[in-house]
C-alpha cells in the first residue's frame, strides 16, 4: 500500500476495544490491519494468528468483501514463507469471497494470483488457466491500467512454456494497455529475444527499457544483470564484467538501505513503546492512588462497623444460633466422611467388578488398530508403486528417452567419443530432475559426492537402459559400466545385491 501501518500496540489495544464495543465487521477490519503491521514487523506466526480471528469475524458479519481482503493478504504470508500451494488455497478462497461481494476486479486479481502461486511450483498449465479466467474478467470491465497487469502476466506463463510468440503478443498488449509502467514489459520482451537468439533486438528492448520510469524496483537490477549476460554473449568482455560490477554494487545498496530503514523503524517503535511505558506508569499511579484512597475509606468503614458491635454486644439469639449451625456443621462433617469410605469401597469393589471386561475391550481395540494400521500401510505401498510407474512411463515417452533408445541401438564404428553432447546430458538432467525430484539436489543433502562421470550414471539409470546400451552411448566397454555402477552402489550404501541400482534411486526421489 506504501503506507507505514499503526503500531502492533496500538491496534492490540484498539481490537480489544472493539471485541467489547464494536460490530463484527470493525473486529474483521482492525485484525486485518494488525496482522499487516505484524507483517511490517517480520513477526508473521502473530500476523497469522490475527488473519484467523479476523476472517471468521468477516464471514459471520458476511463482510465478503473483508473477508476476501483477509485471505488476499494470508496467501501473500504464505508465498513470502514460500508455501505457494498453501497461498494457492487461499487466493481461491479470496477469489470465492469477492466473487459473493460482486466485486469482479478484486475477484480477477484473486485469479492472477491463484496462477502466480502455481507457476512457482511449475503447475504453468494450471497457472495458464485462471490466468485466462482473469483476463476474461478484467476485459470485460474494460480497465486498461488492469489488464495490462494480467497480460503481463500471461507473458510470463507463457514464456515459461517456451510459448514465445505468445509471450511477446501479451507483452505487447501489455505495453499497449499501459502507458507509464512499461519497463517490466520491455525487459521481458529483451528477455525472449535473447532466448531466441535475436541479439539486435533483445538489446534494442533493453535499451528502451532504461528510458522508462518503472514502479518496480527489481526492474533495474534486473535489467543491469541482463546487459551483463547480452554483452557476455555478443563477447564484450570488459563492458560486460562492468554491467556486472554495477549489478552486484546495487544489490548491496539495496540490503543497505533496506538495513537502514530497519534501524529507522526501529528506532521509532522504540520511541514509542517508551511514549507507552510513560503513559502506562502515569496510569498506574493514578490507578495507586485511587486503590489507596479506597482502601483507607474501606478501613475506616470497618472500623465503624465493630465499634457498633462491641458497643450492642452480641445477642443471645444469634449465639445460640451459631451453637445450633456449629453443630449441624458437625454432623455434616460426620456424614461426608462416612459417604467418602462408603464410596472408597464402592469404587474398588467397580475396579474389581469391571477388570476383565477392560482387558479384554483394550485387546479388542488393539486389534482393530493393528488391522486399520496394515491396511494403511498396504495401501501407501501400493500408491507408491503406482507413482513409481506412471514416472517411469512418463520418462520413456519423452524426446531424450527416445533419442537413447535410438542412439542405442547399433553401434558406429570408428567413434572415439561418447555419443551424447553437453545438449543431450542437459536435456537428461532437465527430463530427469523435472519427472523426479533433482538428482544432485538430493546427493547434496545426503553429503554423497559424485563425480560428473558418476553423476551421468545416475542419470542414465533412470531410464532403465542395460550395460551394453549404456557402454554404446558413453562409447566405454560394458566392464567399465558395470564398474560404474559398483562405484555408485558402494557410494550410496546398496550392499550385498539385494536392492537394484534403479529400483533403489526411483524410490529415493
Amino acid at each position: 500500500m506504501g503506507e507505514e501501518m499503526p503500531y502492533t500496540t496500538q491496534l492490540t489495544r484498539a481490537l480489544s476495544y472493539y471485541k467489547k464495543h464494536g460490530t463484527r465487521k470493525q473486529q474483521a477490519e482492525i485484525g486485518l490491519y494488525l496482522g499487516r503491521s505484524y507483517v511490517e514487523d517480520k513477526e508473521y506466526e502473530d500476523a497469522m494468528k490475527a488473519y484467523i480471528p479476523a476472517l471468521e469475524m468477516a464471514l459471520r458479519a458476511k463482510d465478503y468483501n473483508q473477508a476476501g481482503y483477509i485471505c488476499s493478504y494470508m496467501g501473500d504470508l504464505y508465498l513470502f514463507e514460500a508455501m505457494p500451494l498453501f497461498a494457492a488455497e487461499k487466493y481461491i478462497e479470496a477469489g470465492k469471497n469477492f466473487k459473493k461481494a460482486g466485486n469482479k476486479r478484486s475477484y480477477a486479481f484473486a485469479l492472477r494470483d491463484v496462477g502466480k502461486s502455481y507457476s512457482f511450483v511449475d503447475s504453468i498449465n494450471i497457472a495458464l488457466v485462471y490466468l485466462q479466467k482473469a483476463d476474461t474478467i478484467v476485459t470485460s470491465l474494460g480497465n486498461t491500467d488492469d489488464m495490462a497487469y494480467i497480460y503481463n502476466g500471461l507473458g510470463n506463463i507463457y514464456s515459461m512454456l517456451d510459448s514465445f510468440d505468445l509471450a511477446e503478443k501479451y507483452y505487447l498488449m501489455s505495453i499497449k494497455s499501459d502507458s507509464i509502467d512499461n519497463a517490466p514489459n520491455y525487459l521481458a520482451l529483451s528477455e525472449i529475444y535473447a532466448k531466441k537468439g535475436n541479439l539486435f533486438d533483445a538489446r534494442l528492448y533493453l535499451q528502451k527499457s532504461s528510458t522508462f520510469f518503472t514502479k518496480n524496483g527489481d526492474t533495474s537490477i534486473e535489467r543491469l544483470y541482463d546487459f551483463y549476460e547480452l554483452e557476455k554473449i555478443t563477447g564484450n568482455t570488459s563492458l560486460s564484467l562492468s554491467y556486472l560490477e554495477q549489478y552486484v554494487l546495487a544489490i548491496d545498496s539495496i540490503i543497505t538501505l533496506r538495513t537502514q530503514m530497519d534501524v529507522i523503524k526501529a528506532e521509532k517503535k522504540y520511541n514509542h513503546q517508551r511514549v507507552l511505558v510513560k503513559n502506562m506508569q502515569l496510569n498506574t499511579n493514578k490507578q495507586h492512588m485511587i486503590i489507596l484512597v479506597v482502601v483507607l475509606i474501606t478501613i475506616c468503614l470497618l472500623l465503624i462497623v465493630i465499634y457498633q458491635l462491641i458497643v450492642k454486644r452480641k445477642n443471645i439469639k444469634i449465639v445460640r444460633q451459631r451453637e445450633a449451625l456449629t453443630q449441624k456443621d458437625i454432623h455434616l462433617l460426620k456424614l461426608s466422611v462416612d459417604l467418602k469410605e462408603q464410596k472408597t469401597k464402592l469404587d474398588q469393589l467397580s475396579v474389581k467388578l469391571s477388570e476383565n471386561a477392560e482387558l479384554l475391550d483394550l485387546q479388542k481395540s488393539y486389534t482393530e488398530q493393528m488391522t486399520v494400521y496394515e491396511a494403511k500401510k498396504a495401501e501407501m505401498i501400493c500408491l507408491n508403486n503406482e507413482l513409481v510407474k506412471l514416472k517411469k512411463e512418463k520418462l520413456q515417452l519423452s524426446t531424450i528417452a527416445k533419442r537413447l533408445k535410438k542412439l542405442s541401438d547399433k553401434v558406429i564404428p570408428g567413434a572415439d567419443a561418447s555419443l551424447l553432447s553437453d545438449k543431450d546430458w542437459k536435456l537428461i538432467q532437465e527430463t530427469v530432475d523435472s519427472i523426479y525430484y533433482p538428482v544432485y539436489s538430493t546427493f547434496l543433502r545426503m553429503n554423497i559426492d559424485f563425480t560428473s562421470t558418476e553423476l551421468h550414471y545416475c542419470y542414465l539409470v533412470f531410464f532403465d537402459l542395460d550395460t551394453n546400451s549404456v557402454a554404446i552411448l558413453m562409447n566405454i566397454a560394458p566392464d567399465s559400466v558395470m564398474k560404474g555402477y559398483q562405484r555408485l552402489r558402494l557410494k550410496l550404501g546398496i550392499t550385498g545385491g539385494k536392492m537394484e541400482l534403479y529400483t533403489y534411486l526411483t524410490n529415493l526421489l
